[in-house]
């Protein structure tokens, strides 16, 4: 395992310009950091940059490759598509029945919502 120290000044490098508001040691899946298509490594270090996007680096502390990345944008994206469209929040994801039920009781609303709509046109022509 490399150290936290060995880390960040390395990573400082990847940033020219931007320092580090914060290193973390991340041992668990969080809003950003999360495994719902693909494997993560954890733990890893989420390192903070103070440069105009805001971006994120995340070092895999047994190998100390980058393993990931996201800025302000991507965070944005984040919620605004993959939460809101794919329903991937950890706390539905960890408890892949409540998931599954989640959206079968939105899907139902959508086909009664459909043929509801369906229902009224019809009568009106």
């Amino acid at each position: 395992v490399i150290a936290r120290d060995d880390i960040v000044r390395a990573a400082a490098r990847l940033r020219p310009g931007a320092a580090i508001t914060q290193a973390t040691l991340q041992t668990h899946e969080d809003f950003h950091w999360y495994g719902h298509h693909r494997t993560r490594v954890l733990p890893v270090w989420r390192l903070e940059f103070d440069d105009a996007a805001r971006s994120w680096l995340y070092i895999d502390p047994a190998s100390g490759q980058v393993a990931g990345s996201n800025d302000r944008n991507a965070r944005l994206c984040r919620w605004l598509f993959n939460a809101a469209h794919s329903l991937d929040l950890p706390w539905l994801i960890q408890y892949r029945p409540a998931w599954d039920l989640v959206v079968w009781f939105l899907s139902v609303i959508g086909v009664v919502a459909s043929a509801s709509g369906v229902v009224i046109g019809w009568r009106r022509l």
